[in-house]
């Protein structure tokens, strides 16, 4: 827990799995493949995933579910 101004803020302790860049990119094509045909598939679902240092440049991740996931470091470049 640290404070920040007023507020104390808790930071999550759950446990985050952790994926390699090529595992994210399935799961983006799969995700991008979901928004050209809704209901054949779900959005992606990355929450309490570490994500750090990962590129999802160039996708569109619109509906993905980050909660809870680290991003820390990871690139977000030319999304659409």
């Amino acid at each position: 827990m640290f404070l920040a101004g007023h507020f104390k803020i808790q930071m999550s302790e759950t446990p985050r799995t952790r994926i390699d860049q090529r595992e994210l990119d399935a799961i983006v094509e799969a995700h991008e493949a979901y928004l050209k045909a809704p209901g054949r598939s779900d959005p992606a679902k990355l929450s309490f995933f570490d994500l750090s240092g990962l590129r999802f440049n160039g996708h569109n991740l619109s509906q993905a579910d980050f909660a809870g996931s680290s991003l820390e470091f990871a690139t977000f470049a030319d999304l659409s």
